[in-house]
């Protein structure tokens, strides 16, 4: 890929055959994703994806976007062409496979659930879900199995519709696998609870269980848990059958109840044991889904703008170019000033919030309240969506619910592992990981933001964890709230 001056659009070529455009993307853990055109022809738009040293996936993906090209699915990323290319990295000449796959133009499915903290609700999203079913059907029905489904992982076309995308760890055969792969958040309790010895799951059986996870995200705009390991604080609740309990901590962070009938098909697709999940075809006639397995294409066109998804698909585009636009700024902003230390965190919060009511503290193993006084907060929606963004990319941590008003009135609630969670993770597959006495290994902050007589109040109200562990992601979190303080 050498750089070109022939076009001012054109950034560099891919063989003879594709002008690169722009870099869409460096940081997926695979490689770099670019946008393409066609140097000759009609100049289509596509996306190429040119692996890094540490992926060795992409021989196996290539191979199975072909079988699923030969024929025509609507709401499966088509593949287009790979090629092998030579160019500059680190000083060394190197050789990679490139693929060149469809371009889906709208944002992926955890942009619309992270940065407008929110999910669709039921109406809207059985449509969307629906469709990303028919995918996952396609799949099946070719006899290969995903394994890594997750909101990342389906894109949207022009037009809003689902396209299912990265396969580079499916495979064509279902049963008897053994690898631990996936995403960690959306892995099946069968891959997470065995060691490598023990592990054996069906394919077919895992992508439900990652879809399960998946609608919940896509319905509510919650995370349905950190992950399905057998000590977990939300999963157990399902794995013992206390779906009562599981469905109260998930309904008491949303303004609007779930239906029973949603509710029956997330518990039976997330269920601990894989024979218990429905299969694909299951899924497609459930009656949650109610009329819509029934339309035939242009039926299902009709409704979509009957309930006016499109508009709703619009105003939640809106809100994540606001959103990365926001943290493009913060990026630069970061790159000019030094980061506050530990030490002078304390003077700049009393600088930038005058008075701090005193701390009130109920039983600090299990509760703690802190209240912070914030004064002239112009953008306080703004405001705690930066906030989110700096904790989850700052302190790596989970975002497992955000929602607000039109007043700027927020609830933001992050998991955070304790000291001895993280030292747990290091230890993959350890027996450790299945130690029943250790539990409590995660802990939750909730931050509500109100109005105040003369300004905002922000609530910190911590559950589970320790006094030490609240406090270290105390000073951490005021410090990241001073940056965005004045950046406001």
């Amino acid at each position: 890929m050498e750089s070109t001056n022939q076009s001012p659009h054109c950034i560099g070529h891919i063989g003879n055959k594709y002008d690169i455009l722009q870099l869409l993307s460096c940081d997926t853990g695979e490689g770099k994703i670019y946008l393409v055109q066609e140097t000759e022809g009609v100049h289509n738009y596509f996306v190429a994806k040119i692996p890094n040293s540490k992926y060795n996936s992409i021989e196996n993906e290539i191979k199975i976007l072909k079988l699923l090209n030969e024929k025509d699915y609507p709401y499966i990323i088509r593949y287009i062409d790979d090629l092998n290319i030579t160019f500059e990295e680190k000083d060394k000449v190197v050789s990679r496979k490139c693929l060149i796959l469809e371009y889906a133009p709208r944002y992926d499915l955890w942009d619309y659930i992270n940065f407008t903290k929110m999910g669709f609700g039921e109406r809207y999203s059985k449509v969307i879900f629906f469709k990303i079913c028919k995918g996952i059907q396609a799949i099946h029905k070719s006899n290969i199995c995903h394994r890594d489904i997750k909101p990342d992982n389906i894109l949207f076309d022009k037009n809003f519709n689902p396209k299912i995308a990265d396969f580079g760890l499916a495979s064509e055969n279902s049963s008897h696998l053994r690898e631990n792969v996936g995403t960690f958040q959306y892995k099946a309790p069968e891959i997470l609870n065995k060691n490598d010895k023990e592990r054996e799951y069906d394919g077919y059986e895992v992508d439900i269980f990652s879809l399960g996870v998946t609608l919940i995200g896509l319905t509510t705009g919650l995370y349905a848990f950190q992950n399905a390991l057998d000590n977990n604080y939300y999963y157990k609740n399902i794995k013992n059958g206390n779906k009562i309990q599981y469905w109260k901590q998930i309904v008491g962070l949303l303004s609007k109840k779930l239906s029973k009938k949603f509710k029956n098909l997330c518990e039976r697709m997330m269920a601990y044991n894989p024979k218990d999940r429905p299969t694909i075809g299951q899924i497609l006639t459930d009656d949650w889904f109610e009329e819509i397995p029934f339309m035939d294409q242009d039926q299902l066109m009709q409704y979509e703008k009957e309930i006016n998804l499109k508009e709703i698909f619009e105003i939640k585009e809106k809100e994540i170019k606001e959103c990365k636009q926001m943290i493009l700024k913060q990026k630069k902003l970061e790159g000019k000033k030094k980061r506050n230390t530990k030490a002078d965190t304390d003077n700049i919060k009393n600088q930038l919030f005058k008075e701090e009511i005193e701390p009130k503290v109920i039983n600090y193993e299990s509760l703690i309240n802190y209240y912070i006084k914030i004064k002239n907060l112009p953008n306080p929606k703004n405001f705690m969506n930066s906030l989110s963004d700096e904790i989850m990319y700052k302190l790596e941590s989970e975002i497992y619910s955000m929602k607000g008003d039109e007043d700027g009135e927020a609830i933001l609630e992050v998991t955070f592992k304790t000291e001895n969670e993280e030292e747990e993770e290091e230890m993959e597959n350890s027996e450790d990981l299945k130690n029943e006495n250790k539990k409590n290994n995660s802990f939750i902050i909730i931050m509500e933001l109100f109005k105040g007589n003369d300004g905002y109040i922000l609530k910190f109200t911590k559950n589970g964890g320790t006094k030490e562990d609240f406090l270290n992601k105390y000073v951490i979190i005021t410090g990241l709230i001073s940056d965005i303080y004045l950046e406001e």
